[in-house]
């Protein structure tokens, strides 16, 4: 699924960017470490809000890299697995699910007749809105029938939808 592939990919190129990032954050709050040690009883105090901020802050930073790493892999392995083995079915586009960093397709159908809400992948802004305007009502989803909470949203479809005026 190649949309969905680079999803993961990109995902997955940030992280190196994000433990640089948090390594940045760590090497000042050893610094400020090395100059409490050296500095006089009246200064310790003073260094020790830069250590808790500058290493809360670049532990945090790296442990979200690692755990994003985990989560992305593992992502990229199941998306392979249900493309291979999941029953393909045309769900509605019904709405969008926008937040602060990312935009998904909020997608229906029913199986069995139990009514599912499938949420894709990040998609571009402006996606929902093209798919109403050129008549994209449906797109396929990758669903395990045995348990169909394991679904991917395949968005590939929509890669040809947009005219890069750049």
């Amino acid at each position: 699924m190649k949309k969905l592939d680079n999803v993961v990919k990109n995902k997955l190129k940030q992280i190196p960017g994000m433990i640089l990032f948090s390594s940045i954050f760590i090497a000042f709050g050893a610094f400020f470490l090395f100059l409490q040690k050296n500095a006089g009883p009246s200064e310790k105090d003073d260094y020790l809000i830069g250590i808790i901020v500058c290493l809360g802050i670049g532990i945090f930073i790296l442990l979200t890299s690692i755990v994003s790493f985990f989560r992305w892999n593992f992502r990229g392995k199941e998306i392979n697995k249900l493309e291979q083995t999941g029953t393909p079915i045309n769900a509605k586009i019904v709405a969008e699910k926008i937040s602060a960093l990312q935009t998904q397709l909020v997608c229906s159908a029913e199986i069995n007749g139990v009514n599912y809400e499938f949420i894709s992948e990040d998609v571009d802004y402006y996606t929902f809105y093209a798919c109403q305007e050129l008549g994209i009502t449906e797109i396929p989803v990758y669903v395990n029938m045995q348990n169909p909470k394991e679904y991917v949203v395949d968005v590939r479809s929509l890669d040809d939808i947009y005219v890069d005026l750049t």
